[in-house]
Formats: C-alpha cells, sequence, structure tokens
C-alpha cells in the first residue's frame, strides 16, 4: 500500500497555469530542475493553452491520462516531488511549504520530514 495522497485528484483541487503556457495537476511540480520524465510529459508543446481550442484538450490528453492513471493505479512510480508533498503518512491539509521548505538549490531548511534520497 502506498502512502501517497495526492491532492490533485480530489474535487475542487484547481490545476495550476504555470509561466510556460501550460496547465499542471499542481504548482508543486512547476520548475526545471531535476524534472522527472512522468512529469516532463505534461510539458509537451501541444499541451500549451494556446495550443488548444479548449483546456479540456488538455485534460483529457493522453499525458494527463496517462499521468493520473499512474497517481491512482501506480503510486510507486510516482515522481519523487509528488510523493514528497502528497506521500507522506503525517500529511494533512496544510499548505505542504509550511512543513517541508527547500531553497531553489534543493537545500532542505524546514522542520517535517526530509523526502530527498
Amino acid at each position: 500500500m502506498s502512502d501517497l495522497k495526492p491532492k490533485c485528484v480530489d474535487p475542487g483541487i484547481a490545476p495550476a497555469y504555470v509561466s510556460s503556457g501550460h496547465i499542471l495537476p499542481c504548482c508543486y511540480i512547476d520548475g526545471e530542475l531535476n524534472r522527472d520524465p512522468a512529469i516532463d510529459t505534461l510539458f509537451a508543446r501541444n499541451l500549451m493553452v494556446d495550443r488548444n481550442e479548449d483546456i479540456t484538450d488538455i485534460f483529457t490528453s493522453e499525458e494527463w491520462i496517462n499521468f493520473f492513471d499512474m497517481l491512482i493505479n501506480r503510486p510507486e512510480e510516482a515522481p519523487k516531488l509528488c510523493k514528497m508533498f502528497c506521500g507522506r503518512k503525517n500529511m494533512n491539509n496544510t499548505n505542504a511549504m509550511t512543513t517541508n521548505r527547500y531553497t531553489l538549490t534543493g537545500t532542505y531548511y524546514g522542520k517535517g520530514i526530509d523526502a530527498r534520497e
């Protein structure tokens, strides 16, 4: 059994529109540094907002369907960022950044569980 409890699958949780022009399941997976291949697929050019008539086309894309299938049915394959922000046993409804804080270089400086390897 996995400890992964992805908030992005909960009703009422809004996706994130990021500066690259993409919509992502959450803001925590945005960024270039050490991007997981499973996350990288969500940054395909065909998934940019300005390349789609309707954002529903993005949400129903093969890339999004595969990503959520992995989170729900194969959580052990989830990216490290997903496990870090939505995978802790003690995760509650508070903002993950209040319990785990990292600098842009990945240096851990907060309280909570350090999910890095």
